[in-house]
C-alpha cells in the first residue's frame, strides 16, 4: 500500500512540473516504499523559484485530498481519449493492450 501512495504522489509532482515548467516527458521513475524519485526530461535547471512553485502545487493538491480516479481501457479507447499525454519517454510494448489511466482531477 505504502508505494501504491508513493507512486500516486509522484503523479501529482509530475502534474506540478507540467504545470511550472511545461515538462511533458519522464525519463525515469523510481519508487522504493515510501520513498521515489522523478525525473524528467527538460532543457535547462529549474531555478529555486520555480522549485519552490512545484513544491506548492504539489502540496496544495495534496492537501485538497481529491479522489483519485482508475480507468482501465483498451489501448486504442485510451489513445483516443487522452492522446500522447499517456506516454512518456519509456515505450509501453506493442503487446500491451490494456492501460490504467491515473486521473487526478484538475
Amino acid at each position: 500500500m505504502i508505494e501504491v501512495r508513493t507512486h500516486t504522489a509522484l503523479h501529482v509532482v509530475k502534474g506540478a512540473v507540467r504545470k511550472v515548467l511545461g515538462a511533458k516527458w519522464t525519463a525515469s521513475v523510481y519508487v522504493k516504499d515510501n520513498h521515489g524519485r522523478l525525473t524528467v526530461k527538460f532543457e535547462r535547471k529549474p531555478t529555486e523559484e520555480e522549485i519552490r512553485e512545484i513544491f506548492k502545487l504539489a502540496n496544495e493538491k495534496v492537501k485538497e485530498n481529491v479522489q483519485i480516479l482508475v480507468e482501465v481501457l483498451s489501448r486504442q479507447d485510451a489513445e483516443k481519449k487522452y492522446g500522447d499525454e499517456i506516454y512518456d519517454l519509456f515505450p509501453i510494448p506493442n503487446e500491451v493492450k490494456e492501460l490504467y489511466i491515473v486521473v487526478i482531477p484538475s
